[in-house]
C-alpha cells in the first residue's frame, strides 16, 4: 500500500489522509528511530502485517499501522460540519533474536526494544510541534490507550507485542 504524502483532511479524504498524517509522522526515523540504528534503509513501520518468512524481510523489530476506523455524527443543523472520530490501532512487534545481535549475549532485548519504540512513540504524538500539526492538518490531539506487553510465538521466534489505540474527535467542514 502506497501511503500518500501527508495534508488537509477533507469530506473526500478522510481514511487516506488521516492515515498519511499519521503513518508519515511515525515513519520518520527522526521522530521514531530503529533501535537497530545500522541501516537508515530499513523497513520499519508497515501499513499492513509484513510476512516474516519471506527472504525481504528485514527483521525485527517493527511497527504496524492499521487503518483507520472513522466515525462521522453530530452533524450541526445546518449540515455544514461534523464530529469525526478517529481510531488507530498500532502494534509494536520485537523479538530476541535480532539481527546483528544473535549471540552477543544480549537476553531479553526484545522487551527492551517494545519499551524504547513505546517511549519514542508516545514522545512524538505528544510532542508539542506535532500536536499542533495534526491539529492543522484537521485532525485533533489523540487519547494514547497501551496494551500490556504480550507474547505470540510467530514462526518460531518468540515474539513480543504491544497494541496501542489511538483515538481523537475533531470537527471538520464537510460543506452541505
Amino acid at each position: 500500500m502506497a501511503v500518500s504524502i501527508s495534508g488537509n483532511l477533507t469530506k473526500s479524504n478522510l481514511y487516506s489522509k488521516s492515515y498519511a498524517n499519521l503513518f508519515n509522522l511515525i515513519n520518520n526515523k527522526n521522530n521514531i528511530p530503529d533501535p537497530l540504528n545500522d541501516n537508515s534503509t530499513r523497513k520499519f513501520v508497515y501499513s499492513r502485517e509484513p510476512d516474516v518468512t519471506n527472504i525481504n524481510f528485514q527483521g525485527y523489530p517493527f511497527i504496524i499501522i492499521k487503518p483507520a476506523v472513522i466515525n462521522v455524527d453530530m452533524f450541526t443543523l445546518d449540515s455544514g460540519s461534523s464530529k469525526k472520530e478517529f481510531l488507530f490501532e498500532i502494534e509494536i512487534r520485537c523479538t530476541d533474536r535480532v539481527k546483528k545481535k544473535e549471540g552477543s549475549g544480549e537476553y531479553n532485548i526484545g522487551i527492551q526494544y517494545l519499551d524504547e519504540i513505546t517511549d519514542n512513540l508516545i514522545k512524538t504524538l505528544l510532542d508539542k510541534n506535532n500536536r499542533k500539526i495534526l491539529h492543522s492538518y484537521g485532525m485533533g490531539t489523540f487519547d494514547i490507550d497501551t496494551d500490556s506487553a504480550d507474547s505470540d510465538e510467530i514462526e518460531g521466534d518468540l515474539v513480543w507485542i504491544r497494541r496501542i489505540t489511538l483515538t481523537s474527535s475533531e470537527r471538520l467542514r464537510t460543506g452541505s
